[in-house]
């Protein structure tokens, strides 16, 4: 159930993002800026959850919960890494479309 509201914090700031990043560029901010506060959330948010939660899981004699917590270390990294990747291609388009325009604006 964990990793449903990772995910969720994750897509949802960057469908968000991608959709505010085709506007002009003064009202970018206004995407980035909560955008940024949800990622830095959600990144420390899923990595007190894998080192308090899921590692502790693994360390079990329970071999259930050692499964659990394999399954679920392995789910959050992945959408951590999907996170990652569409952090670094939303700011590469920004700032290839800032350049964009600047160049076009002079």
């Amino acid at each position: 159930m964990a990793v449903v509201f990772v995910f969720t914090g994750i897509t949802v700031p960057l469908g968000i993002s991608s959709m505010g990043l085709a506007g002009k560029k003064k009202y970018q901010w206004i995407t980035l800026v909560p955008m940024s506060f949800v990622l830095v959330t959600t990144t420390a948010g899923a990595w007190e959850l894998v080192t308090q939660t899921f590692i502790p899981w693994l360390r079990s004699a329970d071999p259930a919960s050692v499964t659990r917590g394999a399954i679920d270390i392995l789910l959050t990294g992945l959408l951590f890494a999907c996170l990652l990747i569409l952090g670094i291609q939303t700011f590469k388009k920004l700032s290839s479309e800032s350049v964009k325009r600047e160049v076009l604006d002079t």
